[in-house]
């Protein structure tokens, strides 16, 4: 502070950094929990949907309200009006409906992964934020994170976000910086940011900033040893440095399951980060849902448990809650206008229910069931066609799937408009499915292997080469080079 005369005073960066930083050091603080974080004054300043609070308090392993009832329920389309439930009566619905892998609504522990699979509109990208910014928050209480977990000094810890392309991780990221900036608490902390990207200094960050300011008359290090991140779903792009957080936003709708933009692959890829924080770390699979396969749904079953003796994985914590439920402010009148406008995804984007694989590839699945002949005949391959086969490989929980069809020239009766409506006969190629097998690792075969032994399907494959005139064989490329390249030495279309 340098004086200028009696009724003026200068305040340099210098005087005013001692200012604020000089309690703030020192100072210890209690944490608060999540809910009081996001709510009060003087530190979110947001007021969270009743659902939204439910799902931070169970995953954060805070006791549930028994007295008072704050969540609606309403039963779309039948009741518009609902009812409601107290925050323990919805947990107990829940259980019973399967709609999560809770076991008990009073003794439960705070979990690692949250698998939230919800309908669109429901404020789940406001979730992900507060998570970030709370998690951020508990780091630079502890003074010197990376100390407390043992890594080494100037390692940034990061807060990761993946969205599925730039456009939704910049409007995330957009959330979260402004709910950082606009904290009383987050002031001092705040070093910088990027259209993707807040850093944050922890309280040792600020002590060394102050050292530096007082020997050097300026500062020589920006000093952040906190960054919360929002990236398009590259695992190239979310890899290097250490992750404490992992949100995977709209997990479902990460591409295609093959190559760097995979949910598969960039779930294994980034995961394994997390296990440096302990309990402390956290990952959030957070999506609407989309068709009965990928690593979304693997995650859904996997914490659900796989059949009715299985609890699911505890570690994760998963609920299924449509947008009526978690967003109470969502009319019915706007429900069904979107029913009206796309009928056939409703029930997935808003209804947050898992469609069936071929939903998931056409939009209208019961025009493929209109080219379908059914027929009870046993079909016997014979020499006189040309057979091709299709393979989708895997290793371990989804089938390993094999169909071989052929084409035959049938007569069909059909309506020729050129010449009066007159009924003619004419000739059409029609396919013909003669094999359809899946191999799973409940098949005796593999004797309770944990994965799929791929000479057992060559082996069958192989007999099928040996018996009938083989015109092509296409594989999915997913785990299947080494194949392709065994039936080409061979000779074998492959």
């Amino acid at each position: 502070m340098i004086e200028k005369d009696q009724n003026e005073i200068e305040f340099t960066f210098e005087s005013i950094l001692d200012n604020m930083t000089n309690d703030i050091i020192n100072e210890i603080e209690e944490e608060v929990d999540i809910v009081t974080f996001c709510e009060h004054p003087y530190y979110l300043d947001q007021p969270l949907h009743p659902v939204q609070k439910f799902i931070l308090k169970i995953y954060y392993g805070l006791a549930l309200d028994d007295k008072n009832k704050n969540v609606l329920y309403r039963p779309y389309p039948y009741d518009k009006e609902g009812k409601y439930l107290t925050e323990k009566e919805y947990a107990d619905f829940l259980i019973q409906q399967g709609r999560t892998n809770l076991l008990d609504s009073e003794n439960f522990k705070q979990a690692i992964e949250l698998v939230l699979v919800c309908g669109r509109r429901g404020g789940k990208s406001f979730l992900a934020s507060a998570v970030s910014a709370f998690e951020a928050y508990k780091l630079i209480l502890k003074g010197d994170p990376q100390k407390y977990y043992k890594l080494p000094v100037g390692k940034k810890i990061r807060i990761v976000n993946l969205a599925t392309a730039d456009s939704q991780a910049e409007e995330v990221a957009q959330t979260t910086q402004m709910l950082i900036l606009n904290s009383k608490w987050f002031i001092p902390y705040v070093e910088g940011k990027n259209q993707t990207q807040i850093r944050l200094r922890t309280k040792k960050d600020l002590k060394l900033v102050k050292q530096e300011i007082e020997t050097h008359g300026k500062l020589l290090d920006p000093h952040s040893s906190i960054s919360v991140e929002s990236l398009a779903c590259t695992a190239r792009g979310g890899r290097g440095g250490t992750v404490m957080v992992l949100i995977l936003d709209e997990l479902a709708h990460f591409v295609d399951n093959k190559g760097n933009r995979s949910g598969d692959t960039i779930y294994e890829a980034m995961t394994p980060s997390i296990a440096t924080f302990g309990l402390d770390g956290k990952i959030l699979c957070i999506s609407s849902p989309y068709f009965k396969g990928g690593i979304f749904y693997d995650l859904f079953l996997d914490s659900k448990g796989r059949d009715e003796d299985d609890d699911g994985d505890q570690n994760k914590r998963m609920f299924k809650i449509p947008t009526w439920e978690m967003n109470e402010n969502i009319s019915y009148e706007f429900l069904d206008s979107e029913k009206r406008r796309n009928p056939e995804s409703f029930s997935t984007e808003f209804g947050a229910e898992f469609s069936s694989t071929i939903m998931g590839f056409f939009k209208y699945p019961e025009k493929i069931d209109e080219c379908i002949e059914r027929s009870s005949e046993i079909l016997t391959a014979e020499r006189k066609y040309v057979y091709y086969i299709a393979v989708d490989p895997a290793s371990s929980q989804n089938g390993y799937a094999l169909a071989m069809v052929h084409v035959e020239y049938k007569k069909r009766t059909k309506i020729d408009e050129t010449k009066n409506n007159k009924e003619i006969e004419v000739v059409v190629p029609v396919v013909v499915l003669d094999r359809w097998k899946v191999w799973t690792l409940k098949d005796p075969e593999f004797n309770g292997q944990e994965y799929i032994d791929e000479e057992i399907i060559e082996e069958y494959i192989n007999a099928l080469i040996g018996q009938y005139v083989i015109g092509k064989i296409v594989y999915d490329q997913y785990e299947s080079t080494m194949a392709v390249v065994k039936l080409k030495k061979k000779s074998v279309n492959a």
